[in-house]
């Protein structure tokens, strides 16, 4: 009887823990914000935007970000998650895009290698964000940025927050400062260079 109580309690405490896990990784993204990603074949280059109002601005902010004569818009969405994969080919890429209230960064990152495995080999992701800049992985400048509170409660950049992606907005008294600052800076946790 004591093992059978103990086992429901283990049950219930897992059952707790995993849950405020994936709580912890639910992203609220801004309904009204557009992202758009620019890719240029020909140099390999890739620009972004995040947090615009139109698709129009966004596009635009991308295009300018990339600053290649040939960029073209790959990818736009509002209210979600875009990315963009690259492989050995630069002439190739792939994208993936969702969007709404049930969409994940998990099923956009497949979505874009999958397109880019169908048109070169070591395909990879070289970036993934959201359409309002909560989250923004970028391997070129090997920055994630999220924003926080001063409370350490995570936030939505503001409307007029800037599009450029290597802006951090950290609270000193976050808990997560040091590790935030450290792979912004690219270093590893421990305050180490990466190689």
């Amino acid at each position: 009887m004591i093992t059978d109580v103990r086992a429901v309690f283990l049950a219930i405490a897992i059952s707790g823990v995993l849950t405020a896990v994936m709580r912890a990784d639910v992203v609220e993204i801004d309904r009204s914000s557009v992202a758009a990603i620019a890719y240029s074949p020909a140099t390999g280059h890739y620009g972004y935007a995040f947090n615009y109002r139109s698709r129009k601005a966004a596009e635009k902010a991308a295009l300018e970000d990339c600053g290649a004569d040939d960029a073209r818009i790959v990818c736009w969405v509002k209210n979600g998650f875009c990315a963009l994969a690259l492989g050995d080919d630069k002439t190739c890429w792939g994208t993936g895009w969702r969007y709404g209230p049930s969409c994940s960064s998990d099923e956009t990152r497949k979505t874009a290698l999958e397109d880019c495995g169908n048109r070169t080999t070591g395909a990879h992701i070289a970036l993934i964000m959201t359409s309002d800049g909560q989250r923004v992985w970028d391997i070129k400048k090997n920055v994630t940025v999220t924003v926080y509170d001063a409370s350490g409660k995570e936030i939505h950049p503001s409307a007029t927050a800037s599009s450029s992606p290597s802006a951090k907005t950290v609270p000193s008294t976050n808990s997560n400062t040091s590790l935030l600052k450290a792979v912004t800076e690219g270093k590893s946790a421990d305050g180490e260079n990466k190689k």
